[in-house]
């Protein structure tokens, strides 16, 4: 488990690079050199639940 990726009616976006397998320590969501690492993850859970 590399990545954890939040989405949220409510809430911007959150993007984590998981340290260890389960801490969260900085928000990526936001930084363009992680663009294409979020999007990737968004297509696949539209993939999945369609919305």
């Amino acid at each position: 488990r590399d990545w954890k990726l939040i989405l949220n009616e409510s809430r911007p976006p959150e993007l984590y690079k998981m340290a260890d397998g389960w801490i969260e320590k900085e928000n990526l969501a936001d930084k363009r050199v992680f663009r294409k690492v979020r999007k990737a993850l968004e297509t696949k859970i539209q993939n999945v639940w369609k919305w």
